[in-house]
């Protein structure tokens, strides 16, 4: 086969309805012939397969991981892009983005500490100082700490479209609510959430969030 052009290869991936990434350990990739356009596609090829797949075809490879930038991984090479492959090339399995490891523990796992975010949201959109006084009662109550940051953050917004006059509704891209913040011992993320919610006691009329963050501590 002549070898024309230049080939791309990247690692596939996936995202799940949270937006949490999986490395796939399989990847696609796509023949530029230069003038001809783009004449082939691969989409599921191991490793070792899309690169002979690549050099077969063009003398100028480059190969990507998912969390990395482009090698060089044919014949020709620049002085500007690292040669295929890396000393710490980890083992190409099913795998989470370094630091996410977390998200794939069981609750067979022994217990290490999380720090969670719940969300209490209060019976109207505003920031009182009694809302403050119940919240505070409330964490005291959770052994959590409190802050109004985003609650202050989607009242300005709110208010900045009422005045403005130009919607009859309201968006805002912060949480309309307070957030306390705990610490939870737990084996998994989920676990952790559960944890958190059976500690904060909602007061009436208001609402503590059954969607709640979790991320182990440092």
């Amino acid at each position: 086969m002549e070898q024309r052009g230049e080939v791309f290869l990247a690692e596939n991936e996936d995202r799940d309805a949270d937006g949490a990434v999986t490395f796939l350990a399989t990847f696609r990739g796509y023949h530029d012939a230069g003038a001809g356009g783009i004449q082939e596609e691969v989409s599921e090829l191991a490793l070792n397969e899309a690169i002979s797949w690549a050099r077969a075809r063009a003398a100028r490879v480059w190969i990507r991981l998912a969390d990395s930038g482009y090698y060089a991984a044919g014949e020709e090479v620049d002085g500007d892009t690292p040669p295929w492959q890396p000393r710490d090339l980890p083992e190409l399995t099913r795998r989470r983005p370094k630091g996410e490891e977390w998200r794939d523990r069981s609750e067979d796992e022994p217990p290490i500490m999380w720090s969670t975010t719940v969300h209490l949201t209060p019976p109207t959109i505003d920031h009182a100082a009694e809302f403050d006084a119940i919240v505070e009662r409330v964490a005291q109550e959770a052994g959590a700490a409190w802050s109004a940051d985003s609650l202050e953050a989607a009242v300005a917004d709110i208010r900045q479209q009422q005045q403005s006059g130009t919607s009859t509704g309201w968006v805002t891209y912060h949480h309309p609510g307070y957030q306390l913040t705990l610490r939870v011992n737990a084996a998994t993320a989920e676990s952790a959430r559960r944890a958190a919610l059976e500690r904060v006691s909602a007061p009436e009329g208001w609402r503590a969030e059954p969607w709640v963050e979790a991320r182990p501590t440092a």
